[in-house]
Formats: structure tokens, C-alpha cells, sequence
């Protein structure tokens, strides 16, 4: 935060004459004010900004009339209100006639009266009063759906698209006035004490919690924006706490935030990303990651774990990115479905269910292909976390923990962490895969195969017998074989290792975002092939249904699980 002798004016005009004179209040609600972007106002904003715009204008008209005060009054009143106010409060009026300066006396009192006197009391003041932008031309909200801590989410429409609108309407003034002075006795704190020297985001988070639970007068509700204002990052709150928030981004600075969203699928958003807001998210995603970001290193891939949000950034700047820096931000289930979770919500039918189960049980080696965001690693998770206790597991994951840690669920594994984005880490990541070879696993979770190196590896992993559950982007079984064979420079017998492909897919329905495991195939065992091997289907969404000796093995493996007796959606 800044002292009042550096604050600017406002970045979006709110213009004195309009909010004193042309300027209806909407009581039933929030009041939009037109133009680009458009600003929304809380009814109370509204009432404590006309009172002072009111206020403001007679004191203007004297000060222009003033040989000590130079004061345009037509270009004040015609200029941002918070502008207005700083150049009334702040006139210079030099010399000791000041003191039995009427002017000056009144200037005294209308700071008195609005609590401009101690230091960053500006700041508050366009904290509390500033508007929230919206896309202009978006007159209706919409309805209500859910809440996102003070913000409510409304669902509408806007240029015949879906937006969802992050309304923060569940602050008062002096909820708005707490928070900021909250992030101010945060920042004072930290400079007495040599004891706060984290620069990770979610250690931060926890420091600063810690502090505003030991504060006094300051409401729980108000804790949670609290912190996230404190970092700069409440203007994203909406999207980072949102679990429903799939992926969000950004293509420029001073723009509108998009997404995909779980059920909705792709949305606009009316999250308003400053350069405020990018500079901080990426100034963490850059203490997380240990690597810089600059002219000659323009992107940046990092992750964000906290004890609110799982994230994956990545970040693109100039000269790399022509129009300004770029970001796009994928989410990550804090908590991971199970796989009855998925057989309720129609991802998966449960006699496909027990039969993959039965496949875990039996140690085959599972390969999960698809679109991005089409819930690859959400099944993967989910069937990682029905292996046995008893089992030795590794789970090798890139930048963000694809996985989870399940030592508290009283698994046996060992996280490791190792990115591939560059020749170094790549190398380093092949390193870690071949030794996996040496650590005698029971089970492998390999989040995500990418690179020519990563096949590569993978397949000397299946060759020499370890077991193995592993993710990949490709549209269809037969071509991901033939990238492996063609592309990649894996021999055609080595796909022999492979057991089961499932194909995870995206698709709309009824505006609502469904993923489904639409097929799966096993490959055929002809070990003195020299040729790409043959796929057997074992199921097809609105096609064959799981075959009877299939279906007859894998509910005799599971003994009646209790997946069996829930319903599908397939």
C-alpha cells in the first residue's frame, strides 16, 4: 500500500458532477454506471459517494474564488472524484496566513469529517468506494447461482455467450474499511518482527492468518478476504477459491478474465485482471518455482498449492507474447473425487466401474488418453487411490502435484516432483523415471507423458515389468500408437506392454459440461508381431455395453462392491 503523497488517481474516471448530480441510487439492488468498462455500485457506495460529491462541490466553487487557493473549478468538477477530492484536500497554501484561513479551516474540517487525516486514509477511502468494473454493455446480472466467500456468482448472458458475474456484495463500508486496515496492522507487524521471512504464497497465507486470528474486533466472515487482500489477490479471489473453476485466462493485461468452467463449460467472466493483479500472482508463481522471468526468459510454468487453491501457472510475456503478458491458470480438486464420486455423476457406469477396479487389483498397466480437461487425471487419482494400503507406490508428477499425498490416508508413497520444460530438467526427469527401476514399486503413477523422453522412459519402466497408471493427450487410441511408433521412435513390440487405454471425453449437453469415459480397449497380446498391435474394445459409450464375460470377471474380483448398485449415466 501506498502513502498519500504517491497516490494517483483512480484508474476507471468517475466523474464529480455525475455521481453529485446525475446519479440514481437502484435500491433494490446494484446500480451499473455505463461505460467502458462499465462500473458496479453497491446501494451504499452510491449513498456515501453522492453525500460526498455533494459535500465536495460548494467547497470546490469557494476555492476557486480564493487568490490563495488555485482551484479550476470547471476542470475539477469535471475530473475523477477522487482526483477532485485529493487536489481539494491537499491544496497548497503556503505562509503563515494559513492559519486564519477560512479556506484552510474548512479543508481541516471536511477531512475530519471523512477521516482523511492519518496516512493512507485515501487509499481507504478508494478502497471502500471504488466500483467493480464490468463488460460494458452487460446491463443484467443475471441469476444468482452460489457464493464464493463475500462474493456472489450470477449466471447471465452477454453477446449471446454465458458470463458469470463475481459480485462482491456481501461487504459493508466498514467491512470494506476493516479489511484494509487489517492489511495495514499486517504490514506493521511484519516489519517489528524478524520473524516473518517466508516469500512462498501459502506460507504467507498461514502467517497472515495466524496474525488476524490474534487481532481483535474482526469478524471470521472477514478473515479469508482479509489475507487475500493483504497479497493483492482478493481482485482474483472469485477464481482461485472457485473449486468449479476448471481453468481461467487472461490473454492481456486490462481485460476481461475467461474460463472453463465444470458444469457450464466455457464462460466470460467479469473479473477485471490490473496490472496489479497479474504482477502479484506472478511474482508468487516465480518464488514457487525458483526460476526467473524476464526479456530473455519471457515464460513461466509454476505451481500454486495452498490450503485454499491447487493451481498450475503458466505465463507468457513479452517478447514472447505481442500484446502484453498472458496467463492461463488450471485448478486442481483440493480434495479428489473418488471413484464412486465419479460413478455418481455420470463419468463412469458402475459395472465399468468394478471391472477398471478389478484391473487395478490385478496390477494392469492403465493408460488414460483424451483432450485436455476432459478428466484424465481425475479418473487417474481415482483409481491410484483404490489400490491396497499394503502397496509401495511413486507418483512422478511435473510442476504442479497432479496427485495427492495420501501418507494421512495410510498409503504407502513417495511423491516426486520433477518438471521437463527445459533440456536440463528433462534430463534430470528421465534420470528420476529410470531410477524408479531400483526403488522396487509396487505401483507407479506417472501424472502426465509429454515428451519423446518421457515415452521413452515410460516404456523402459513397462518393459522391465513395474506397473504402471500414467495420463497423455491424444485423440484417439490408434493415433496415440502410431505417435508413439512413428513420432516418438518407440518399437512397435514394445506396445505389447500395454493393457488397458480408457478414452476420457469433453462434450456440452444441454449447456453443461460432461465428462465421460466414452471408451475402452485393450491391447491384443500378439508378442511375435512386428506390427502396431491390434485393440480390442471392451466397452463404447451409447455402443456396446461391457461384455458378459468381462462384466462376470470383474464383479466376482470385487465380491459385490458397492459400486455395483449405483447409478450410472452412461
Amino acid at each position: 500500500m501506498k502513502g498519500e503523497s504517491d497516490v494517483p488517481s483512480s484508474g476507471m474516471a468517475l466523474p464529480l458532477n455525475s455521481i453529485a448530480d446525475a446519479f440514481p441510487p437502484n435500491p433494490a439492488g446494484p446500480t451499473i454506471l455505463e461505460g467502458n468498462p462499465s462500473r458496479l455500485f453497491q446501494p451504499e457506495q452510491i449513498r456515501y459517494l453522492q453525500r460526498l460529491a455533494r459535500d465536495l462541490k460548494p467547497l470546490i466553487f469557494s476555492l476557486s474564488r480564493s487568490r490563495h487557493h488555485r482551484v479550476s473549478a470547471d476542470t475539477l468538477l469535471d475530473s475523477d472524484v477522487f482526483s477532485a477530492l485529493w487536489a481539494v484536500v491537499r491544496n497548497p497554501h503556503s505562509g503563515i496566513s494559513r492559519l486564519h484561513c477560512p479556506l484552510c479551516a474548512a479543508i481541516g474540517r471536511f477531512r475530519i469529517e471523512y477521516g482523511l487525516l492519518p496516512a493512507y486514509s485515501l487509499d481507504r477511502l478508494k478502497f471502500m468506494l471504488e466500483p467493480q468494473p464490468i463488460p460494458q454493455g452487460l446491463h443484467l446480472l443475471g441469476e444468482e447461482i452460489y457464493r464464493v466467500g463475500p462474493f456472489a456468482i450470477f449466471l447471465g448472458t452477454y453477446r449471446g455467450e454465458k458470463i458469470l458475474s463475481a459480485v462482491l456484495d456481501d461487504l459493508t463500508l466498514a467491512d470494506r474499511q476493516c479489511i484494509f486496515e487489517t492489511g495495514l496492522k499486517i504490514r506493521e507487524e511484519e516489519m517489528r518482527s524478524a520473524a516473518f521471512t517466508s516469500i512462498r504464497l501459502d506460507e504467507i497465507l498461514l502467517e497472515r492468518q495466524k496474525l488476524i486470528e490474534g487481532m481483535t474486533g474482526i469478524s471470521r466472515s472477514l478473515v479469508s478476504p482479509s489475507i487475500y487482500a493483504s497479497v493483492g489477490l482478493l481482485g482474483l479471489y472469485p477464481l482461485l477459491m472457485d473449486d468449479l473453476v476448471a481453468e481461467f485466462y487472461v490473454d492481456r493485461l486490462g481485460s476481461f478474465a475467461y474460463l472453463d468452467h465444470r458444469e457450464l463449460g466455457r464462460c466470460l467472466s467479469s473479473v477485471f485482471v490490473t496490472d496489479s493483479d497479474m504482477s502479484r500472482l506472478v511474482t508468487f508463481a516465480r518464488m514457487a518455482s525458483g526460476r526467473t522471468m524476464d526479456y530473455a526468459t519471457p515464460s513461466l510454468r509454476a505451481s500454486l498449492r495452498t490450503l485454499d487453491f491447487s493451481a498450475r501457472i503458466s505465463v507468457d510475456g513479452p517478447p514472447l507474447s505481442l500484446e502484453g503478458m498472458s496467463l492461463s491458470c488450471r485448478k486442481f480438486f483440493l480434495s479428489p473425487l473418488t471413484v464412486e464420486d465419479l460413478v455418481s455423476n455420470g463419468t463412469i457406469p458402475p459395472q465399468l466401474a468394478s471391472f477398471l477396479l478389478a484391473q487395478m487389483l490385478e496390477r494392469h498397466n492403465i493408460t488414460i488418453y483424451g483432450e485436455s480437461g476432459s478428466g484424465k487425471t481425475t479418473l487417474a487419482v481415482a483409481l491410484d487411490l483404490i489400490t491396497p494400503t499394503a502397496w509401495r507406490k511413486f507418483s512422478v508428477e511435473s510442476d504442479v502435484a497432479e496427485n495427492v499425498s495420501q501418507s494421512l490416508m495410510g498409503y504407502h508413497q513417495v511423491r516426486l516432483l520433477s518438471a521437463g520444460t527445459t533440456p536440463a530438467e528433462q534430463a534430470k526427469r528421465t534420470h528420476i523415471l529410470n531410477s524408479l527401476l531400483h526403488k522396487s514399486p509396487d505401483f507407479i503413477f506417472l501424472g502426465e507423458v509429454l515428451s519423446r523422453e518421457d515415452s521413452v522412459s515410460l516404456f523402459q519402466i513397462l518393459a522391465a515389468g513395474l506397473k504402471c497408471i500414467h495420463t497423455v493427450h491424444a485423440e484417439t487410441a490408434e493415433g496415440l500408437l502410431r505417435r508413439w511408433v512413428y513420432q516418438h521412435g518407440i518399437p512397435p513390440s514394445s506396445l505389447h506392454s500395454l493393457d488397458l487405454l480408457i478414452q476420457m471425453e469433453k462434450r456440452t449437453v444441454a449447456e453443461r459440461v460432461e465428462r465421460r469415459v466414452v471408451r475402452v480397449s485393450r491391447v491384443e497380446k500378439d508378442l511375435g508381431s512386428i506390427e502396431i498391435p491390434r485393440l480390442s474394445d471392451i466397452y463404447r459409450l451409447g455402443g456396446s455395453a461391457l461384455l458378459g464375460a468381462e462384466a462376470g470377471s470383474a464383479c466376482a474380483a470385487m465380491g459385490g462392491s458397492r459400486i455395483q448398485g449405483q447409478s450410472g449415466g452412461s
